[in-house]
């Protein structure tokens, strides 16, 4: 049987197209592969506008399942715990503000470190907080998620 060749040529390059369908990625695309400064950046300015607004469901959003967050006192706190706190009617938060943002990125993995200054309300007792946050958070497909969080107090010199 006789197959003329503009049909086998027709035959490749259906099929060349219908292989390279399913294989159609923008490896620029910041949505998928590595975490980027811009996207740690933004989820930073969601965070913390997250905690300064108290919005428990943000937050919660942002957090990794198994999130730790490490104190300035040596304890270790868990994500129900910070959400619980978040919540309560003893914790207010008057304003909150990160600057000394300094990324370290390894893949899909970032570690931040960062100065945070705030003050509010704990237990009808002002505070006024100047810390050294370090924070890891990582890029799962689309999602950033916070996975640990530690910080700890900036002494002062008298």
């Amino acid at each position: 049987m006789y197959v003329p060749h503009s049909f086998i040529l027709l035959l490749i390059m259906v099929m060349v197209g219908i292989s390279s369908c399913g294989n159609n990625h923008n490896v620029s695309d910041s949505s998928v592969g590595n975490i980027t400064e811009e996207e740690i950046i933004n989820f930073l300015h969601k965070y913390d506008e997250a905690w300064n607004s108290k919005s428990n469901k943000v937050v919660d959003s942002l957090y990794g399942l198994q999130y730790k967050y490490f104190t300035s006192t040596g304890g270790v706190s868990s994500r129900a715990r910070n959400l619980e706190i978040l919540a309560a009617d003893y914790y207010k938060l008057i304003s909150g503000s990160r600057t000394e943002i300094e990324i370290s990125i390894d893949g899909n993995t970032a570690v931040i470190s960062s100065k945070w200054q705030g003050n509010g309300i704990w237990k009808e007792e002002p505070f006024a907080d100047i810390q050294r946050c370090g924070l890891v958070i990582q890029k799962r497909g689309k999602e950033l998620k916070l996975l640990s969080e530690h910080c700890v107090d900036i002494l002062t010199e008298p």
